[in-house]
């Protein structure tokens, strides 16, 4: 699954990332412009709230003219 999902969008995995709470499929892959991405896939459904859920509160920190918070 994920190595077709690399695959398909030519990124390559820099790190597997162990933090996640629901997911475990995080990574920080980089695309064949050398930019850097977080990488979350989930299996279930749960999973995929968690990452709606993330989707939501960035957009959320964008708005705010936030790009990161402490």
């Amino acid at each position: 699954m994920i190595d077709d999902f690399l695959s398909a969008h030519d990124l390559s995995v820099i790190v597997q990332i162990t933090s996640g709470r629901r997911c475990k499929h995080i990574y920080k892959v980089r695309d064949r412009s050398h930019r850097t991405f977080i990488l979350k896939m989930a299996e279930d459904h749960e999973g995929r709230e968690e990452i709606r859920r993330n989707l939501e509160g960035y957009k959320k920190l964008v708005f705010l003219g936030l790009t990161y918070f402490i």
